[in-house]
């Protein structure tokens, strides 16, 4: 077989779809069970839409769901952690529900709502009004697709406690509500916007050409632990209990994983 240069095209997605299959035999690893969608562009070429933000309106696939007999669901980012069962969500008579969105700086304690979590009742015809209406919407296109749900549902959306989606800026805005909260052990979900306890852009070797190495992202301990550390000493120290948290969770992940983690890297370089 005649071997590609890393700037061949065809190469390039290879080795991405590669990557990919590595991240869902990972997701596989800790319980998930992988969905594949149609990715969901941004309106009007993705204008104005923040960068990190320009895969987001892909969440809008989360109303097709009534098509594998899913009837009521909860969407987490992955930036979230859950502390806390939240099986009565599930349970909810509406068709939409999120949590109030809080911001660090001003406006700070806001009326409309975060996306980071999302309970919802799933409907093809949601999903194709949703579709249909996005080209002429208008919305701050800065904030993709959290703006647009935003602007879709509005006020019809029910506001959830804040302990559902517990921002890490409640703790900068009202030190009282987070230590309400914490103290209560009343978090179910906890929402890592700011600081991040992962790399946000990590620069991995290869990825210019699209040829990382399932090594390279599957990085050691050591260096996550790094990032875990400045992200504790930012901002005074504010969060260092919080990203304890996650890195709690992250190494009884990767330990009681490991197997399964080296599983997928072997079957990626056996695909390579």
């Amino acid at each position: 077989m005649q071997e590609r240069s890393s700037s061949d095209p065809e190469a390039r997605a290879y080795s991405n779809f590669a990557l990919a299959q590595t991240w869902i035999s990972r997701a596989r690893a800790v319980g998930w069970t992988p969905h594949p969608v149609t990715y969901i562009k941004p309106p009007h070429n993705g204008k104005d839409v923040y960068h990190r933000f320009a895969d987001q309106y892909t969440k809008l696939a989360l109303w097709t769901l009534d098509q594998i007999g899913i009837e009521r669901a909860v969407y987490l980012d992955g930036d979230t952690l859950v502390r806390q069962r939240f099986d009565e969500l599930f349970a909810l008579p509406f068709r939409f529900a999120a949590v109030p969105d809080v911001e660090a700086k001003n406006p700070g304690f806001s009326l409309g709502f975060n996306a980071g979590v999302l309970a919802l009742r799933p409907s093809t015809a949601v999903f194709e009004s949703l579709l249909a209406q996005i080209d002429v919407a208008r919305f701050p296109l800065r904030m993709a697709e959290q703006a647009y749900l935003n602007y879709y549902f509005g006020a019809e959306a029910v506001r959830l406690p804040h302990v559902y989606n517990a921002n890490l800026a409640i703790k900068m805005r009202s030190p009282r509500l987070w230590d309400f909260m914490r103290r209560s052990d009343a978090i179910r979900v906890v929402h890592y916007t700011t600081p991040k306890p992962f790399d946000v852009n990590p620069r991995l070797e290869g990825e210019s050409t699209g040829m990382a190495s399932a090594e390279a992202l599957l990085r050691d301990a050591r260096e996550r632990m790094w990032v875990m550390g400045e992200a504790k000493r930012s901002h005074g120290g504010i969060y260092e209990e919080e990203i304890g948290w996650w890195e709690d969770v992250w190494l009884e992940m990767e330990q009681g994983r490991r197997d399964e983690f080296e599983r997928c890297v072997r079957e990626r370089e056996s695909r390579s």
